[in-house]
């Protein structure tokens, strides 16, 4: 690349920076009292007197109670909400939901998870990437001397820690799962028992599930707070302690998988369905990836340990390559599941026009695959590889 070009571009990248700086965290003061309340506690304020005024853009409202405090919600279809504020004297402004013209910038804001991608990985694996990873660590930052300062790096307390930016004993997020002494059981990090799951699929009962054990706001949160609910947040993965951690309380878009073979989502995230999702999940059915196999990339000789997994569990499909895709749980622990998550947040994010002009949106996508398939077969087999 020419030297000057690339000087060139590097300073229109800091000035787009700066500008959604700026736009951000202009007027602080204002933006950080601005709360993020759920539709049904919009409606509850409305009937008791507190709202003094709120304005309608599309389906975002805003406003002010009666003490001055400011709030946000994501209104769904509801007919009669005019009606509701009219006879309680709210003062009411409508205007027509942002167009996306806005001259200043646009970002989309990636966070990207590998879970269980050890350490060590990039040095001993680096050289057979081409493209993707190979990327990020040959033109990115790649900090080689990150620690973890405590001690359970499960999948709950590192999402968690990096979407916060706080440790586990601050954001509670300790472990996958602990003792919960008010309900005298062991209870998993993202389960809510005031919450529902939906299902893309087929009907599945499965615990509710919510950031709501959470005790700190994540970065979408923080986002959205900011840009009074104009950014947009979508967060996809296979678990639903890595979706939930990394999208926050609030996520326009937020799904996982159950053990039920099903794609789902929460009714605590006070959204519903998610059109976009659904048309992909309804057009992709997993099943349809059943009986493909999975075999070696490269010859066997290029791989860096023995050919047999050591430790492999009893219920492993077979201990060595192939592998046949039988059930979701094969699916999830095989690159299909990887692949499927980037298609699918493809398609989403060119449906709800992810990171369009005058936007500041965020895609989260927590890659589950490698985690389960290094608890099957080892840290060290071909399969990890």
């Amino acid at each position: 690349m020419n030297p000057n070009f690339r000087n060139f571009a590097l300073w229109v990248i800091i000035f787009l920076l700066v500008v959604a700086l700026v736009m951000l965290f202009q007027n602080p003061g204002q933006r950080s009292q601005t709360t993020d309340i759920s539709f049904s506690q919009l409606l509850t304020d409305v009937d008791n007197g507190r709202v003094r005024e709120v304005t309608i853009a599309g389906h975002d409202v805003t406003g002010h109670y009666t003490d001055g405090r400011a709030f946000y919600t994501y209104a769904p279809t509801a007919p009669g909400l005019i009606d509701k504020l009219y006879a309680k004297n709210v003062a009411i402004t409508a205007k027509p939901p942002s167009d996306g013209n806005s001259w200043l910038v646009s970002l989309l804001v990636v966070l990207l998870m590998i879970d269980q991608m050890r350490g060590d990985y990039p040095s001993l694996y680096g050289h057979q990437w081409t493209n993707g990873l190979h990327r990020l660590f040959r033109d990115g930052a790649w900090y080689q001397r990150a620690s973890y300062p405590y001690v359970n790096t499960v999948t709950c307390a590192g999402h968690a820690t990096v979407s916060t930016g706080t440790l586990p004993s601050v954001h509670g997020m300790v472990m996958n799962t602990w003792w919960d002494r008010a309900r005298s059981a062991v209870v998993a990090c993202a389960d809510d028992p005031t919450a529902i799951d939906l299902s893309y699929g087929q009907p599945v009962d499965t615990p509710g599930e919510s950031a709501a054990a959470l005790l700190v706001p994540t970065f979408a949160d923080r986002l959205r707070l900011q840009t009074g609910g104009q950014s947009r947040v979508v967060s996809l993965s296979l678990k639903a302690r890595a979706a939930l951690t990394l999208g926050g309380q609030r996520p326009d878009v937020a799904t996982w998988v159950v053990d039920q073979g099903a794609w789902v989502t929460s009714t605590a995230l006070g959204r519903g369905l998610d059109p976009a999702v659904a048309k992909y999940v309804r057009e992709h059915p997993v099943e349809h990836q059943f009986f493909q196999t999975w075999d070696r990339t490269l010859a066997p000789g290029q791989y860096l340990f023995s050919t047999k997994a050591v430790g492999v569990r009893q219920d492993a499909w077979q201990p060595t390559f192939p592998h046949t895709v039988q059930t979701w749980d094969d699916w999830q622990a095989s690159p299909l599941s990887d692949e499927y998550l980037v298609d699918m947040a493809l398609n989403v994010l060119d449906d709800v026009k992810l990171g369009a002009p005058g936007h500041i949106d965020m895609l989260a996508i927590s890659f589950s695959a490698l985690d389960l398939v290094g608890h099957i077969y080892g840290p060290d087999s071909h399969e990890v590889d």
